[in-house]
């Protein structure tokens, strides 16, 4: 149909189907894909060897890849007044659905997969060409429906090592920022000291006249020293 086409009248059949047909002048229709023909009624035994997307997924089967329609339905319903569409796909142009995999380091990014979890599920289902080079090891690839029956079998475990898991992280995370901070302190404190007229050089290193063994814990990271002095142009 062209834009905004509008049906002009509607058909229905009063003693079956409640569903109605809108009809729509043939001057508003153009030719959209020369190889489709138009299948005027749902029942399949009027169109065999047709399938839509729906029947075809029931029946545990996925498109070919290439797989085009091969035939249009077109239905009107009197309950919402909505005009739908449904492509046809030939019985041949469909195939068993095809096992999808994952790698493994896709297993550890997307699901968080540890390597001890991978030795509890096994061995992979398939190895691979190493896309980077003949001479790096072999893909690993496990297959997507054993990982999800695997995790969906061990649903709280793995809930609660994910759990653990979260708790390490933020402890790592906490002793990475302290450690961070620690060395910051240290950096500036240094930077400090040398510009200090309290601070002496000696062959044993740096030494500070007021804090010999250095500042004394709970001093605030903004106040590195409290009797910081600056040295004046004459010493």
């Amino acid at each position: 149909m062209k834009q905004l086409t509008k049906p002009i009248a509607a058909r229905r059949d009063p003693l079956g189907d409640p569903n109605c047909d809108l009809l729509f002048a043939r001057t508003e229709l153009e030719e959209c894909e020369p190889n489709f023909y138009p299948i005027v009624s749902w029942d399949k035994n009027y169109r065999p060897g047709l399938k839509t997307l729906w029947e075809i997924g029931s029946k545990k089967l996925e498109l070919k890849s290439g797989a085009k329609p091969a035939a249009v339905y077109f239905r009107s319903s009197d309950t919402d007044g909505e005009c739908r569409w449904r492509l046809l796909y030939r019985v041949e142009g469909a195939q068993p659905v095809q096992p999808k995999y994952i790698s493994k380091a896709n297993l550890q990014s997307i699901y968080l997969i540890s390597d001890g979890w991978l030795a509890r599920i096994g061995e992979p289902d398939l190895l691979l060409d190493n896309p980077h080079g003949r001479y790096y090891a072999p893909m690993k690839m496990y297959a997507l429906a054993r990982i999800e029956s695997f995790l969906l079998t061990h649903a709280q475990e793995y809930a609660e090592w994910l759990e653990g898991r979260g708790k390490r992280l933020a402890i790592g995370r906490a002793i990475v920022a302290k450690s961070q901070a620690t060395k910051l302190r240290i950096e500036t404190q240094t930077q400090q000291c040398l510009k200090c007229a309290s601070h002496s050089a000696l062959l044993g290193g740096t030494c500070c006249a007021i804090y010999p063994l250095g500042l004394p814990p709970g001093v605030p990271l903004e106040c590195y020293c409290p009797d910081f002095h600056p040295r004046t142009e004459h010493l």
